[in-house]
């Protein structure tokens, strides 16, 4: 199996990089605009999980076994502590990289994500007996009022290109994770950035998993949904560098 990444402008320098993993049904892309922005400034290393993009190999439907062939390409690359950069499903896997493995961890930068990702079963359902439902609840609860249509259009040629039975694993991934009563434990900087105009994972929730990480700032983006990396690129690349920065 590999697992297919990009490197933004800033190569691998012997700074702690940030490795972005991308939330359900997503790909790279997703960090592209962020790679552009941050990762001209600092490495930053983004990646396909398996069965999406441009990986080949088997999606998985748990965050352990996500996480576990983020490990391995960290190896393979000689990466032995990053910073983790995580949207959605990336923040779960993330969080479960700082609990697990914590020695891999320099720091987490958790976007749009929480210590539970609950899907109802109803979408499951839909996504299985009518695709094209979902993907038309998917346009109308993934974004805020300022998304382009290219944004828009670009979410959803990706989650098309996935697959159903990708998307089915990877919400049974989301749906299984719950560390709630773990996150405590986490012993590194953090960086939560939640999403005003957020339908699928509120802000709420992302502040809530800040207040219970030790010393984790919050910071909410107005205007903006749940695919803030593309929505708000330009302010979740600087609160990303910045925060790298205090890392060192």
């Amino acid at each position: 199996m590999s697992v297919a990444y990009k490197i933004g402008e800033a190569q691998l320098d012997g700074r702690p990089p940030i490795v972005a993993i991308h939330g359900a049904g997503g790909d790279k892309s997703a960090w592209q605009a962020v790679q552009r922005l941050a990762g001209s400034h600092w490495p930053l290393l983004a990646l396909d999980l398996p069965g999406h993009g441009a990986s080949d190999g088997e999606s998985c439907d748990t965050v352990r076994g996500y996480l576990a062939q983020v490990i391995a390409l960290c190896d393979q690359l000689e990466i032995a502590r990053a910073i983790w950069l995580g949207h959605s499903m990336g923040g779960a896997i993330s969080q479960l990289a700082a609990l697990e493995h914590p020695e891999r961890v320099a720091g987490l930068a958790l976007v749009a994500t929480s210590a539970r990702l609950k899907v109802a079963d109803q979408i499951l359902l839909t996504l299985r007996e009518e695709p094209e439902q979902f993907f038309m609840l998917f346009e109308r609860f993934a974004f805020g009022p300022t998304a382009t249509p290219q944004i828009i259009d670009q979410s959803q040629q990706v989650m098309r290109a996935v697959g159903v039975e990708v998307l089915i694993n990877d919400f049974r991934a989301c749906n299984a994770f719950d560390v709630r009563e773990r996150v405590a434990q986490i012993d590194a900087p953090c960086l939560a950035i939640g999403a005003q105009h957020d339908l699928l994972t509120p802000a709420k929730h992302v502040q809530w998993l800040a207040e219970q990480i030790p010393g984790a700032r919050f910071e909410l983006i107005e205007d903006s949904g749940h695919m803030l990396p593309l929505e708000a690129y330009k302010q979740v690349s600087q609160l990303l560098l910045d925060f790298c920065r205090g890392i060192g």
